[in-house]
């Protein structure tokens, strides 16, 4: 079954279909009525009781370009659309707020307001308030990935530790001889690795590796397995 990735804001506002791990060639592409192609035919198209000026691309894809008067609620509309039309929810949605600062908002209460959950998640922004971001983490099930890149508060990132997002599973500590290997998409050359984790093991038999990264970003990655090329966790539980 395809899915439908929504991308909102950045070089390539668009609408397409595609599997989990890949998305196909755009369906549509969503621009604000400022940015119209004067060189390309203008069509008339109308969706509901608004009538939308379209242009086609000039490649071989074929891709519809959309002009509304805001590049958000003409995603929205169409989104919908799709996603009626097959009978799927969103399964990506990537947001920036370099069109509009309020983009990674709205998009939050439109994609709550919508669906239960999300695969996969992508937020880029500077200005979206704590209190959207905790609304958004407390309400909100991203089952995939989840991709933040926005400045929070510094009580905020002191309350984000792992006792935290590990919500009361325990996890234990571990060293390997030789580095972990773990492929993270198919648009990578090569695999992540690492050799010092946290291994986390859930009661419906899940593992995943929570590799921290100590530098001045001071991030952490969270590996599920198994990894993209199907490849299982290799090794066992530590005795007790």
């Amino acid at each position: 079954m395809e899915n439908i990735h929504v991308c909102i804001g950045g070089d390539y506002p668009s609408i397409s279909l595609g599997t989990k791990s890949r998305r196909t060639d755009y369906l549509f592409r969503v621009f604000n009525l400022s940015e119209i192609q004067e060189d390309s035919r203008i069509e008339y198209l109308k969706i509901g009781d608004t009538v939308v000026q379209t242009q086609k691309s000039k490649d071989e894809r074929g891709c519809i370009y959309f002009y509304y008067e805001d590049h958000f609620i003409g995603t929205q509309i169409l989104s919908e659309i799709v996603s009626d039309f097959f009978s799927v929810p969103i399964y990506r949605l990537s947001v920036t707020g370099d069109k509009n600062i309020n983009d990674p908002r709205r998009a939050i209460d439109w994609i709550m307001s919508r669906q239960n959950s999300i695969g996969r998640c992508s937020m880029n922004s500077s200005e979206m308030s704590d209190e959207d971001l905790k609304r958004f983490l407390d309400g909100f099930i991203v089952t995939d990935e989840l991709t933040l890149s926005m400045k929070t508060s510094d009580d905020f990132m002191k309350n984000l530790n792992l006792q935290t997002v590990l919500y009361g599973i325990p996890a234990i500590w571990r060293e390997t001889p030789e580095d972990l290997s773990y492929k993270w998409s198919d648009g990578e050359d090569e695999p992540r690795y690492f050799d010092y984790f946290f291994e986390v093991r859930n009661l419906n038999g899940a593992v995943a590796s929570i590799v921290a990264d100590n530098g001045p970003n001071e991030f952490f990655s969270l590996y599920v397995w198994p990894d993209q090329n199907g490849q299982q966790y290799p090794l066992g539980p530590l005795v007790q």
